[in-house]
């Protein structure tokens, strides 16, 4: 299923074999290799490729305004940041990137399986803490624009909830009560991170041919699988195309994340769906 997102980012990443790591990253002796991090080499994880895939052409194909975006950003000194570096800024670009194009599944993988949710770590030059990291991905979630989901339905329902289990962990890491501050989105306080993803955010949409975005379209046609995934009656009853994989990661998340579905038998529906569209194909 990797290699059907990698499919869908050719233009960035050429041709990628997905192998497991235990450091995500594209390897610059391995341009065509896309090494995967334990332990989120799964069906939740796959997502994260998306990452790896936006750091790869941010350090290797960016260019244009895309680049004077990173530069600009990693040479004006930033709160809360000792002179970010140019790497600092790639790796939020990659975030914004992932978010962008996958959407739910990424935010979700990225929140619950990879970032930490503690304040105290100090900025680094060359790498953002994981707080800062996060707040890049729900802003670029959240933004309204011509081409994301429409609001006030089920999606904003379902950000919101991945919202408020981020938030709660953050609050619960620097010891304040989930009651603490309860009428307040807690967040932390680079807000030139906002700026950041407002930027970043239109230049992709210049590059929407390239990197179709994480749309209205694609949220509903998630909604085709959502709640059918880990039923027992309908276990593999349908199978799972190449083109479909970033709307049953987002369905299989959501499920995870409103119905507390039991992570093991939708990844294992999943599988036997992915594995009857193998045979057949």
């Amino acid at each position: 299923m990797t290699d059907a997102l990698l499919t869908r980012f050719r233009v960035a990443t050429g041709r990628s074999l997905p192998l497991p790591a235990r450091h995500a990253g594209l390897g610059n002796a391995l341009d065509s290799v896309v090494l995967l991090g334990f332990p989120d080499w799964s069906i939740w994880g796959i997502p994260l490729v998306g990452h790896e895939v936006g750091l790869a052409y941010a350090k290797k194909e960016c260019g244009g305004d895309l680049k004077q975006l990173v530069e600009g950003f990693a040479a004006a000194p930033q709160a809360g940041v000792p002179s970010p570096s140019v790497e600092y800024v790639q790796h939020l670009l990659a975030d914004v990137f992932a978010t962008y194009t996958l959407g739910l599944s990424y935010a979700c993988a990225s929140l619950l399986l990879r970032l930490n949710p503690g304040r105290d770590k100090p900025s680094e030059a060359n790498e953002p803490r994981d707080v800062d990291r996060a707040r890049v991905i729900i802003a670029t979630l959240g933004r309204e624009r011509p081409t994301a989901p429409d609001r006030g339905g089920d999606f904003t329902d379902v950000v919101a909830r991945l919202t408020t289990i981020w938030d709660t962990a953050v609050r619960a890491h620097a010891g304040l009560s989930v009651q603490h501050e309860a009428a307040d989105h807690f967040i932390p306080e680079n807000t030139w991170l906002d700026d950041f993803v407002q930027r970043t955010v239109e230049s992709f949409e210049g590059l929407m041919m390239i990197f179709p975005p994480y749309d209205n379209d694609r949220w509903k046609a998630s909604q085709q699988w959502y709640g059918s995934l880990g039923d027992d009656g309908d276990t593999g009853a349908t199978p799972i195309q190449e083109d479909e994989v970033p709307d049953v990661l987002t369905a299989a998340w959501q499920r995870r994340l409103v119905d507390n579905a039991e992570p093991l038998r939708v990844a294992d529906d999943i599988k036997s769906r992915w594995s009857k569209r193998r045979q057949v194909a």
